[in-house]
């Protein structure tokens, strides 16, 4: 109960920049439980986590703002897509490989995210105001 109450804290105080990081990390999070379970054959449990890490890269599609940058939008919009493929594919053949696929690019992604959140002014990153906020 009080991680719960925690954490909606965080997700409804996190500036932009913060919160993509967070989603990123839900992806990942359920990816690799989904894996496990897949790998173990808990067919339904891992359904269930790769419906879940679904999600989680849908919210990341929908919170791309194309007015900031067009071209890297569409750039990470495509990333997105292929990686919700990946773990649908998953989920329909039951193939664990698909998720490695989807895991590498979801980490890759989220090392990318963290540099420029080191060279983010700090402004940014405290800041949960939209005008101040970067959403990318």
């Amino acid at each position: 109960m009080y991680e719960d109450a925690y954490l909606e804290t965080q997700v409804l105080t996190a500036p932009g920049p913060r919160l993509h990081l967070m989603v990123v990390e839900g992806a990942l999070r359920s990816a690799r439980q989904a894996q496990a379970a897949l790998e173990q054959k808990e067919f339904e449990n891992s359904h269930q986590l790769l419906s879940r890490s679904r999600e989680f890269v849908s919210e990341l599609i929908a919170g791309l703002n194309p007015e900031v940058a067009p071209e890297m939008v569409g750039t990470l919009k495509r990333l997105f897509a292929y990686i919700y493929r990946a773990l649908a594919l998953a989920d329909i053949d039951h193939e664990s490989g698909h998720i490695a696929e989807a895991i590498r690019l979801l980490e890759s992604h989220r090392d990318t995210w963290l540099e420029l959140l080191e060279q983010l002014p700090k402004e940014m990153l405290q800041s949960t105001d939209p005008e101040t906020n970067w959403e990318g």
